[in-house]
């Protein structure tokens, strides 16, 4: 690393907000304080601290005369911003706008042309700071659009709600303190807010900054992976427009796939799944030295943003299933993605996204690709679900292994070579049948009273019933779990798995509470359309039938149905 050289100087934030104007640049991390860092800030600046408080270090670099983008502090002074609007609001509800005048040369102020600028801006956040903290009442409610609004958003409601607290309470509709009270304890804030102290750092250039970024830490949430990567990239692919800055564009798709379709998946997760998927395996805590060292694996930065873009929509398939509306012929890979979001598995999770890629670019067939879902599916129900078998690390180097092959094949007939092998090795590591027997009746079961096994159970007893070879067609949704003996005889083998039942609506309703004679009589009825044709011809029904029936579930399951 070249040296860099800079001059610390120690300067509270009065003299920073009323000098000189500032922005968060694009390569920064969204803002991301939530409750805990705003409850401790809170506590270190309002409660329990006198002016002149010191918070860390802050780091910038020049591009205009007066104009400073933030590398190391974003969190903080834009978390002020927020902490000096909210104050200005409130002198303004109070009717001291004398006061909220006052505070308001900190959050907009004129440059030498007489123009209003505010004092800070934010590339990640767009607009948003600006129309919907730092303008002034009254103001156009707009919705936030990305993470980075929603933070800003839910931090300055939790902040000015903070400031109402100070108010003085009232007692029988009467005010027990007058404003003059609330106006001192305001000012107290904003003095403290204002005396805070910084050690300021200027860099002489952008290129130090990105490097600089790499290495330093906020008050806030240490820098992750994302935020990492997001500078590396961002630091090579320059915005080519002042209005238009589409790898920034790129890298916000990508976010927002991963809230909303990937239903808020860690964004660390997916980029060490999406690098496990193309290449050698590393650890999560390596993860960003190695994309650095490597290169982002041969591929170019242009083409390393878009893969990140376009396989962040495969993996909201893996990491939400049920919000894939998906084709009919793919119906068996979204259930098989759904039971590994039940059996909360992640370790398959490289290979799984180099297989929808490699499905997605015609190298893998349908047919292969469910094969090798079904395969990882079938094995972690037996080892994992119900067995319970500890991952290893061996385990998550092979599932990268098969990712690397399967992201490499070059046509189908060699992808569908590396599912072969895939499923084999897969069949080789699968728990014994005598203690996937034994497990079966111990895990699975399921009351009311204990229902943590509750969606496992319900997995477990639709894909029997798909599998039992009934021949009419039933409505999944409309199915739940029925007790054979009634759960409200407390004996501790109702949960088990040989007295449950998966029954529609309509046979539940029928069977209601009535005694076995009469629901043996009523199953009897329904024995082409349910699996419950061994039920239907036993004379009593107690606890050695029920342990009899789990045993031979357990047969089934591991013979037939997870056979793979």
């Amino acid at each position: 690393m070249p040296t860099i050289t800079f001059q610390p100087v120690l300067r509270d934030i009065k003299d920073i907000l009323k000098s000189d104007y500032y922005e968060i640049p694009r390569f920064q991390r969204p803002y991301s304080w939530g409750q805990e860092n705003l409850d401790e800030f809170w506590t270190d600046v309002v409660d329990s601290n006198d002016d002149g408080y010191f918070i860390g270090p802050m780091v910038a670099f020049q591009t205009q005369r007066d104009t400073f983008p933030i590398v190391d502090g974003q969190q903080r002074i834009t978390t002020l911003t927020l902490m000096l609007c909210a104050l200005r609001d409130m002198f303004v509800g109070i009717g001291r706008t004398d006061l909220a005048d006052g505070v308001t040369k900190y959050i907009e102020r004129t440059d030498d042309d007489n123009i209003d600028h505010f004092v800070l801006k934010s590339e990640p956040a767009g607009t948003f700071l600006a129309s919907q903290v730092q303008m002034r009442a009254p103001r156009t409610v707009v919705q936030p659009a990305n993470e980075d609004q929603t933070n800003i958003k839910r931090a300055f409601a939790d902040i000015t709600t903070r400031l109402s607290e100070e108010r003085p309470a009232v007692a029988g509709g009467v005010r027990l303190e007058d404003d003059h009270d609330y106006v001192i304890r305001l000012k107290r804030i904003r003095d403290r807010v204002l005396s805070l102290q910084v050690i300021w750092i200027v860099l002489d250039n952008v290129d130090d900054a990105y490097m600089i970024f790499e290495t330093l830490n906020s008050r806030g949430r240490d820098l992750d992976v994302v935020d990492l990567l997001k500078n590396l990239l961002m630091s090579q692919l320059k915005a080519e427009n002042g209005d238009l800055d589409l790898p920034a564009e790129q890298w916000q798709v990508m976010r927002e796939t991963l809230a909303e379709a990937g239903n808020g998946v860690n964004p660390n997760t997916y980029i060490l799944h999406w690098w496990l998927s193309r290449n050698a395996y590393v650890s999560e805590r390596k993860l960003f030295r190695r994309i650095k060292a490597d290169k982002f694996g041969g591929m170019s930065t242009e083409d390393t943003i878009k893969a990140l873009v376009d396989d962040a929509a495969l993996y909201a398939r893996i990491a939400n299933p049920n919000g894939w509306s998906c084709l009919a012929e793919e119906l068996g890979v979204k259930e098989s993605l759904v039971a590994l979001e039940i059996f909360a598995v992640r370790q398959p999770r490289p290979l799984l996204l180099a297989l929808l890629r490699a499905h997605t670019r015609g190298v893998i067939k349908l047919k292969k690709l469910r094969q090798a879902m079904t395969a990882v599916e079938n094995f972690h129900f037996i080892t994992t679900a119900v067995v319970g078998a500890s991952s290893t690390g061996g385990q998550s180097q092979m599932y990268a292994r098969y990712a690397r092959e399967v992201s490499a094949a070059a046509d189908p007939q060699t992808a569908g070579l590396i599912v072969d092998k895939l499923v084999e090795q897969l069949r080789k590591g699968i728990s014994t049948r005598a203690t996937f027997e034994a497990e079966f009746a111990r895990v699975l079961q399921f009351t009311e009273k204990s229902s943590r096994t509750k969606r496992l159970v319900q997995y477990t007893l639709r894909k029997m019933h798909d599998a039992a070879g009934l021949h009419t067609a039933i409505d999944h949704a409309k199915c739940n779990i029925e007790h054979v003996a009634p759960q409200s005889g407390g004996q501790p083998w109702v949960g088990m798995m040989g007295n449950l039942l998966w029954l529609d609506q309509k046979v539940n309703s029928e069977m209601d509470s009535l005694p076995f004679e009469k629901k043996r009589d009523i199953l009897a009825n329904y024995s082409k359309m349910f699996d419950v044709a061994d039920i239907a011809i036993e004379p009593t029904w107690g606890q050695h039938q029920v342990q009899a029936r789990t045993a031979r579930l357990a047969t089934r399951a591991y013979d037939k149905v997870w056979h793979f």
